[in-house]
């Protein structure tokens, strides 16, 4: 349970840490490269995951491939849209009183 607890402040450490720089006024090849840092990782977890769901499905080694590929693309795309453009989240509409 203390690694499970120790790997979740250090993954939440480092997440805060990258939309810091990559949101602040440091030079363009420094935050290009915390933006690649950060896609690249989700690249490859999206591409573990979305094996472990094509594996799930039992479907053919082709599709398993495809399908991992195109959750690893989809998954890259989502960090460095996250990380690149601004914004605080989803916009919501205040509670009536």
């Amino acid at each position: 349970m203390t690694i499970l607890a120790a790997g979740l402040l250090a993954g939440f450490s480092v997440h805060a840490f990258g939309r810091y720089v990559a949101g602040s006024s440091a030079p363009f090849a420094v935050r290009f490269c915390v933006v690649l840092l950060f896609a690249g990782t989700a690249a490859a977890a999206g591409y573990q995951a979305g094996g472990a769901l094509a594996e799930l499905a039992d479907l053919e080694p082709w599709a398993d491939r495809g399908i991992s590929v195109l959750v690893a693309i989809l998954t890259g795309l989502a960090s460095w849209r996250d990380l690149v453009l601004p914004g605080n989240g989803i916009a919501r509409a205040e509670l009536q009183a």
